[in-house]
């Protein structure tokens, strides 16, 4: 009876520091180096990034340690009703469908947005790709657990393959971005101590972290999950810092190569700015159709996620009861 309640713990280490790398890289890394492109200046950008990295740290914390202390389906369902009482409950449930309502439909356009410039489309087109995209991300969702950690792992393969071919191929980029980013950083502090009429404008930089901020969504989505990873005394906290580490690496290696191609004179402007990089790479329409292979990734994973607030909402009666119950196949 147990097991036809109950998820079963099938998420190794491995499977779930993949889940949160993808819950949280989408269209976070392809949309938003061109977007804070245009919000300030390079020197600016540099310190957006570091204060939002550091922003997030406690975050993790807070997520890891909730996550060891709770390790169950519910998530933040839960952490919400120890903190506040019932209410919390149905204001998680509110918020985070609402959230998931929105978000996907608008990584679908950002993937559609990728796709317009090999088949070059008209808007139209671009939302037809997005309703195209929507649907994959479905199938694959309903294929099953099995399918979708397949295609999470092969995502990730290639999301780190795509990264190396982006800075090898724009290495003078990365190289020039690496050396103005250590330089703005010790010019920046020093202007900003010195209230120089050079120094970054905070305001901007605050802009810049808030809109970096969309690039550290979803360690909370992998709240949902922890009710089936496995040993999870010692796994959640290293599920949280190991995806962290590695999503800080991948964002930071191609936020350099950005800065080093805005220092350059090429702009990346708008949500699907990292086409203007993918020019000066040898297999560029092939990078472009991996950039939406990760955009496609990204979404069952917060499928994965919202499936299971739901779940936990069906079992609690905040959502109808049958929600709370599991198909033939758990």
């Amino acid at each position: 009876m147990q097991s036809m309640t109950e998820l079963e713990k099938t998420v190794t280490l491995g499977r779930g520091v993949v889940l949160a790398i993808l819950m949280v890289i989408g269209s976070g890394l392809l949309g938003l180096p061109g977007l804070v492109a245009d919000s300030g200046t390079a020197q600016e950008v540099v310190f957006g990034w570091l204060l939002i990295i550091l922003a997030a740290m406690p975050l993790i914390q807070i997520c890891a340690g909730l996550g060891k202390k709770f390790p169950c389906s519910g998530g933040l369902f839960h952490y919400a009703r120890e903190a506040v009482g019932e209410w919390g409950e149905y204001a998680v449930t509110a918020l985070v469908c609402g959230s998931f309502i929105l978000g996907e439909p608008a990584v679908a356009l950002i993937g559609g947005e990728y796709l317009q410039h090999l088949f070059k489309l008209s808007d139209f087109g671009v939302h037809l790709l997005a309703f195209l995209l929507i649907t994959v991300m479905t199938l694959i969702t309903v294929a099953g657990v099995r399918l979708v950690s397949f295609f999470n792992y092969a995502a990730v393969a290639i999301l780190l393959f795509l990264i190396a071919a982006l800075t090898f191929y724009n290495f003078n980029f990365f190289t020039s971005g690496l050396g103005f980013s250590v330089q703005a950083l010790f010019e920046g502090a020093s202007d900003l101590a010195g209230f120089s009429a050079g120094a970054p404008d905070p305001y901007n930089v605050w802009k810049i972290s808030a809109l970096l901020f969309w690039a550290f969504l979803g360690w909370e989505n992998m709240s949902f999950g922890l009710g089936e990873l496995q040993n999870p005394e010692k796994n959640v906290k290293r599920v949280f810092w190991l995806s962290f580490g590695l999503t800080i690496f991948i964002y930071l290696m191609l936020a350099v190569t950005s800065i080093g191609a805005d220092a350059a004179g090429i702009p990346l402007p708008g949500a699907s700015g990292l086409v203007e990089l993918v020019k000066f790479t040898p297999p560029g329409n092939l990078l472009i159709w991996l950039m939406a292979v990760v955009v496609v990734a990204n979404v069952p994973c917060w499928n994965f996620a919202s499936s299971r607030l739901i779940y936990a909402s069906g079992k609690e009666n905040v959502l109808p009861a049958y929600l709370g119950k599991l198909s033939e196949r758990g």
